[in-house]
């Protein structure tokens, strides 16, 4: 099956939209392009708030479950 291909952008926009279906979700959790701010053009990848173990933990879950129907392009990462 070939993936639909999407912008970073509608990847953040898709998986803040999963967050709070994850196991551990917390209100406030959510996913934005870094540095913050910039647009796809920019973005070096994307990162977290709030920065913790759990929220890397939750996020991760929802970006496979977005990856697993969705390719990227131009294809960014979460920063360390």
């Amino acid at each position: 099956m070939k993936k639909r291909r999407i912008s970073p952008e509608e990847f953040i926009s898709k998986v803040n939209a999963e967050l709070p279906r994850m196991p551990g979700y917390v209100h406030g959790m959510c996913v934005f392009l870094y540095p913050d701010g910039v647009d796809a053009a920019y973005a070096s990848g994307y990162d977290v708030h709030p920065k913790s173990a759990l929220t890397r933990g939750v996020v991760g879950y929802a970006a496979s479950q977005v990856l697993f129907y969705f390719d990227v392009n131009p294809q960014i990462s979460r920063v360390p």
